[in-house]
């Protein structure tokens, strides 16, 4: 059993992993963390970096297209 913690998305992210050895747990949970951080990174409204801030300020003015 693995118990990891993290922060993604402003929340705490706790996660409790079983059935695996501890090597393919921490895989799993650095898999879980980097999908989360990608999300969070795509559609963070406040980063002026991510996808969904950029579609919210040019969608108004013109039609975008979305991947």
């Amino acid at each position: 059993m693995l118990y990891v913690w993290f922060m993604a998305m402003y929340t705490r992210i706790d996660l409790v992993l079983c059935n695996g050895t501890e090597e393919k747990l921490k895989e799993v949970a650095d898999r879980i963390k980097n999908e989360l951080a990608d999300l969070e990174q795509m559609a963070n409204y406040y980063d002026t970096g991510s996808k969904l801030y950029k579609l919210n300020q040019l969608a108004c003015k013109q039609p975008v297209a979305l991947s």
